[in-house]
């Protein structure tokens, strides 16, 4: 997946998640994911934080790499709250 790609599922996911009324908040560094697991909007909510900072790392090509671990942890906290189904989240990924 390319730059132009991965920024255009991070757009699509920062409205997605604006137009849910989410708010970008990062979660605890010192929990747990598990501890968050029954937390959906905090999940959210950490999930919009880092789309927003994935879309600036995403104007740097030489943090391709970190954008991709970016794009990673973003999915799987959408997944975990509940948002996208695995199978949706790969077909995000698609070329």
């Amino acid at each position: 997946m390319n730059i132009h790609k991965i920024t255009h599922i991070l757009v699509e996911y920062k409205t997605t998640l604006e137009n849910l009324g989410v708010r970008p908040i990062r979660i605890l560094t010192r929990k747990t994911f598990r501890e968050y697991s029954k937390d959906s909007d905090a999940l959210l909510s950490h999930a919009l934080y880092l789309v927003e900072g994935a879309l600036v790392t995403a104007q740097d090509k030489d943090k391709y790499g970190k954008l991709n671990r970016h794009l990673t942890a973003i999915q799987m906290c959408l997944s975990f709250a509940g948002l996208y189904s695995l199978d949706e989240l790969m077909t995000h990924n698609k070329p």
